[in-house]
């Protein structure tokens, strides 16, 4: 039986900002200006982006471009 790799559905914010092609602090940005929705998991409240936010706001970014 062949598996299929599953890509993660969440990252933190430097996972983020390495699938954006982007620095981690415009993705703190982003987050903070609520542009980017952020998860917090766990006690310690780690925060995680969607990756599938990170498509949306491409989206927006680009029917906003045109």
């Amino acid at each position: 039986m062949a598996r299929h790799p599953v890509e993660p559905a969440f990252g933190d914010l430097s996972a983020g900002a390495v699938y954006l092609g982007t620095s981690r602090r415009t993705i703190v940005r982003l987050v903070e200006s609520g542009r980017i929705p952020v998860y917090r998991l766990g006690p310690r409240g780690n925060r995680r982006i969607k990756f599938s936010d990170l498509d949306d706001l491409l989206v927006v970014e680009e029917a906003n471009a045109s």
